[in-house]
């Protein structure tokens, strides 16, 4: 009836199949404890009964009756779990208040066992499904997919795990790695590697809240963002965190952790740390102004505020501790108290988001010119920006001295378009504008044009080679499928690789 919804969607099917495929199955076991089976043998007639209500006597000689011994199999006990507990068959407040519940959390091998015979127990008995929705999770395996097992000896203790890189560290790990309906391979020998991902996130989240604390005032934590005079990337950051409130909920709602897991975790890793934590560290200090740091302290404490509320499902012990140091919150305050960050439409901005993209797009081009040229990432280099679109102006003069720090830059000049005959490298953004990166005086512009030439030399070489094999008809006909394969593959990728390699020759200038 689609009254009970099973999540991933797929074991729906798989549950109905059970359910229209009902076989008997042996309901007896040899076991010292559970529900004794309800027969009985007349120890005079032989008479078999079976009852409700235990029997004193054989109803048909008025022999001694004796009952089996055996017990119901263990499913019998525990499909009677979700009101059991709560007092019944008596009508308790427990029942009334907690029956039905929402939700259960199970695995897929059990779903005819256990979750099938709830449903079956709960409509029986209790006349209601026992839950609405069923999260079936994935299962924990070691790095070669083997289930975990003490026979084995491939598991992971979670309280060693806990003592190493703290609970949260260990929940966020899992959460982030399991994706809906999926298994999660974890390295018992190697839990460093295997809890990497938390402990690390843990320790970002923790560093971030430590540099706020030395800036923001309990006015700062109580205002409100959007009575401030807000700049480009202040109503950016609002902009995106609106977005990953909105993505983690509906997530959440649907039962995605995973998702929900990520999507928060690359704002706050990478939005909220990497680029306006260190935009607004200026501000922050005051560098700009009073106006300027109350918009950028207001908008930090803000935004911090909401990403806890986000993790604190899925890292509760972190986030009230760093909840709680904010200027004017205490012991008291909790987070697990606190509403859920509401969707912000008041918070959306289309052309700061488009604004900071471009300088990030800009600070992106200048790491990847460095890298390709293998220029030394700490030195800094002169850079100019041509073709600028005039909208961008007025944010790279305010962004300029966060911009020269994240570029590892000396300079960025803007001009109309680059130099003409000077040995550079350059990038074209998606706006139209473009990067260049000057070389003279920072790499060795005639060694590099050599080595660059003699690469390109080579792999010629090497595409002439492929294509005059795949020109071969023997080849082609003779040779394993994914023989030919791979050479088709070859040539892709030496041309690939000798379009990059002569744009760069030319960016060293003809020598």
């Amino acid at each position: 009836s689609g009254s009970l919804r099973f999540h991933p969607e797929r074991f729906g099917n798989t549950y109905e199949h059970w359910m229209t495929n009902v076989r008997d199955w042996c309901i007896s076991r040899q076991l010292w404890w559970g529900h004794r089976i309800p027969v009985w043998y007349c120890q005079e007639c032989g008479e078999v009964v079976v009852a409700r209500e235990d029997p004193s006597q054989c109803g048909s000689c008025g022999g001694a009756l004796e009952q089996d011994p055996d017990v119901l199999d263990t499913w019998f006990s525990s499909w009677l779990w979700p009101f059991s507990t709560l007092g019944w068959p008596e009508e308790t407040a427990d029942l009334a208040r907690f029956y039905p519940t929402n939700t259960l959390s199970t695995a897929p091998e059990i779903l005819f066992f256990w979750v099938a015979r709830m449903v079956m127990a709960g409509l029986e008995f209790v006349g209601e499904l026992p839950f609405t929705d069923v999260l079936l999770h994935g299962t924990v395996r070691d790095a070669s997919g083997r289930r975990m097992s003490k026979s084995l000896g491939n598991g992971v203790d979670p309280l060693e795990v806990v003592r190493l890189f703290g609970a949260d560290a260990m929940r966020f790990t899992l959460v982030n790695a399991a994706a809906l309906g999926t298994d999660l391979q974890l390295d018992h020998e190697d839990l460093e590697s295997s809890f990497r991902v938390g402990r690390n996130f843990a320790n970002k989240m923790w560093n971030a809240v430590r540099f706020g604390l030395g800036y923001l005032t309990e006015a700062d934590v109580r205002a409100n963002p959007l009575d401030t005079q807000l700049e480009v990337t202040d109503r950016w950051i609002l902009d995106r965190f609106a977005a990953t409130s909105a993505s983690a909920t509906e997530a959440l709602e649907r039962f995605r952790l995973h998702d929900a897991a990520e999507v928060t975790y690359q704002f706050v890793w990478g939005d909220f740390c990497d680029w306006y934590l260190e935009l607004a560290k200026t501000r922050l200090r005051g560098d700009r102004g009073e106006e300027s740091r109350e918009a950028a302290a207001a908008t930090f404490a803000f935004v911090l505020d909401g990403w806890l509320r986000l993790l604190q499902p899925m890292m509760p012990f972190i986030t009230e501790e760093m909840y709680c140091h904010l200027p004017g919150r205490s012991e008291e305050d909790s987070l697990m108290h606190g509403p859920w960050p509401d969707p912000r439409a008041d918070l959306s901005a289309p052309d700061a988001v488009a604004a900071v993209e471009t300088l990030q797009e800009i600070i992106g081009a200048v790491r990847n010119l460095r890298a390709d040229y293998g220029i030394d990432p700490g030195r800094p280099v002169d850079v100019v920006l041509a073709r600028t679109p005039a909208s961008l102006s007025d944010v790279l003069t305010a962004e300029m001295e966060g911009l020269l720090r994240l570029g590892r830059m000396s300079s960025l000049e803007t001009l109309e378009s680059v130099p003409a005959g000077e040995p550079g490298a350059h990038a074209v953004l998606r706006s139209g504008a473009q990067v260049f990166l000057p070389l003279a005086g920072v790499v060795d512009v005639e060694k590099e044009r050599h080595r660059t030439q003699s690469e390109i030399d080579r792999l010629r070489d090497l595409l002439a080679g492929s294509r005059r094999r795949l020109e071969d008809s023997r080849f082609v006909d003779r040779a394993p499928a994914e023989v030919v394969q791979r050479e088709r593959e070859k040539v892709s990728s030496f041309e690939e690789r000798l379009t990059v390699l002569v744009e760069k020759r030319e960016a060293f200038g003809s020598g």
